[in-house]
């Protein structure tokens, strides 16, 4: 899969959290260089931008971005 195209603007790739394996994958390997469209910052980025990431979010926080998209709209 390729990489997300907010890698690089994105706060979690560097977030130490990101490399904590779970099931013996890490959620930096499963989402932002694996299937980003799972991922509660992808929706976010590429809905509302990059900017609209709050620093405390996470991957799998699918109900805060869905509120966040849904507040903007």
């Amino acid at each position: 899969m390729p990489q997300c195209e907010f890698f690089n603007a994105c706060p979690y790739p560097q977030n130490p959290k990101s490399e904590i394996a779970v099931d013996g994958e890490t959620p930096k390997s499963r989402y932002c260089e694996g299937n980003s469209l799972n991922c509660a910052l992808y929706m976010l980025a590429s809905s509302l931008g990059i900017d609209a990431i709050p620093e405390d979010l996470n991957p799998t926080d699918k109900i805060a971005a869905y509120a966040a998209i849904a507040e903007q709209g």
